[in-house]
């Protein structure tokens, strides 16, 4: 179970990043005011939309890039390597980095929270 569940974590955590920089290579192809904050950009002109403006402007692609490098570490110290997983023996940090991911297809029920 451990080595499934490391790849399908290590697989979501791949897809993140790939939307995330493909965000942040958009970015720099046209560029807008980023000298403001993004929830700020993002307000006009709908300022009825402030929560949606601000929740996006807290996860913008470089945010979601070091969410991800993050994620990867944590996975990289509970299993360094396939079949191991000394600092986990229950699975239950790998479990709770997969439930992140608990509406995605490939997700086994019994590594649901």
């Amino acid at each position: 179970m451990t080595d499934d569940l490391v790849a399908f974590i290590r697989a979501r955590l791949d897809e993140d990043a790939n939307v995330a920089q493909q965000a942040v290579d958009e970015q720099m192809k046209y560029p807008q005011d980023h000298d403001q904050p993004a929830h700020k950009r993002l307000l006009y002109p709908y300022p009825e939309r402030l929560a949606r403006c601000v929740h996006d402007g807290r996860h913008d692609p470089n945010r979601a890039l070091r969410g991800v490098e993050a994620k990867r570490r944590i996975l990289n110290l509970v299993a360094p390597e396939p079949g191991w997983a000394p600092w986990d023996s229950s699975g239950d940090a790998l479990r709770a980095l997969a439930s992140e991911f608990a509406d995605h297809p490939d997700c086994r029920e019994e590594w649901k929270p």
